[in-house]
């Protein structure tokens, strides 16, 4: 007996739903990963380039024992000094302005990915969905081309239907049979096409 197409080819449905994978494709795919890290580097940047901008504050403490004199000559003292330099504040502005131009960059491409990422899982997830709808009907007329296999052998063996008729019941099986086939690759190919969308495997996702 041939091995039936459902046989060599197993697929299941997804069992999940659309925000379900762009939801997981938000926290796994390695290039948004990298996209968030350079927002933040930027961030870090735009904090280091302000403060620049604020004085260095030194801060110096002294203190004198006078053990073989009386206690009121003991003396302590601390000295704190800012240097600001002035003179520096353009070329600070500069770097300030320049680094959060870099941040907006970084948050604008970041936002560019999620939707781009968003929309390379909608179309995948589609794409599957429809090719295993595809699978669903191609099933109905592989039973109906085996019922009718069926029926021609029988009205043969009865020498009512002639050898072809049986030979026409046989080829459209094996058309059904390997349109099922087709279809089923088609599927898993499919799946395939989610899985880079989603940056993540999809084998605890399949019922």
């Amino acid at each position: 007996l041939p091995i039936r197409p459902e046989t060599r080819f197993p697929v299941h449905a997804l069992s999940n739903s659309l925000p379900f994978y762009q939801e997981m494709a938000m926290r796994t795919r390695p290039d948004l990963k990298v996209a968030v890290t350079r927002v933040e580097q930027s961030r870090a940047a735009v904090r280091l380039a302000k403060s620049r901008y604020y004085p260095q504050v030194a801060l110096s403490m002294n203190y004198r024992d006078l053990s073989d004199e009386s206690l009121e000559n003991d003396s302590a003292s601390v000295l704190v000094t800012a240097k600001w330099s002035i003179f520096e504040w353009n070329k600070r502005k500069w770097e300030v302005n320049t680094q959060r131009a870099k941040l907006e960059q970084a948050i604008l491409m970041e936002s560019l990915l999620k939707q781009q990422i968003l929309n390379e899982v909608k179309t995948a997830y589609l794409n599957a969905t429809e090719s295993f709808k595809r699978i669903e009907t191609i099933k109905d007329s592989v039973e109906q081309a085996r019922e009718n296999m069926r029926i021609n052998n029988l009205r043969y063996n009865e020498q009512v239907a002639t050898s072809t008729d049986v030979i026409d019941a046989q080829t459209l099986l094996l058309r059904t049979e390997v349109n099922l086939t087709i279809a089923r690759i088609d599927y898993l190919k499919a799946l395939a096409g989610l899985e880079r969308a989603i940056g993540k495997p999809l084998a605890e996702d399949l019922m």
